[in-house]
């Protein structure tokens, strides 16, 4: 009888550890950025803790075309666009994991990319 009640406690103590731990896994800052090169292609790592809308405002302010792509953890585009200079563009992705943010332009510090109203600083 004394081994059936420990048994007991012991699943509910393992059990309120499990839920502590998701707890605490999903206090997690919504975007984490993480500068991966400053070299052409400008590339920004950024991971997403849970299934989340992400909103990007991109605002170049050059007159030339330039290339955005996300891609997957696994290299894999998810989107790929030319985009003219000087035209702002918005683009929506769900998101769960980690992606990277690829900008192929002469000078990414001339573009002007918003996450989630939080700006980008490449």
């Amino acid at each position: 009888m004394k081994t059936i009640i420990l048994q007991a406690v012991f699943i509910t103590l393992l059990l309120g550890q499990m839920a502590v731990s998701r707890a605490q896994s999903r206090v997690a800052p919504l975007i984490s950025l993480e500068s991966v090169s400053h070299v052409k292609p400008t590339l920004f790592e950024f991971t997403f803790p849970e299934d989340t809308v992400v909103h990007l405002h991109i605002m170049p302010r050059f007159s030339e075309t330039f290339t955005l792509r996300v891609l997957q953890s696994n290299g894999k585009a998810i989107i790929s666009k030319e985009i003219k200079g000087n035209e702002d563009i918005d683009i929506d992705i769900e998101a769960f994991g980690v992606y990277t943010l690829e900008l192929k332009a002469k000078d990414a510090s001339d573009i002007k990319v918003i996450m989630n109203k939080e700006q980008v600083n490449f």
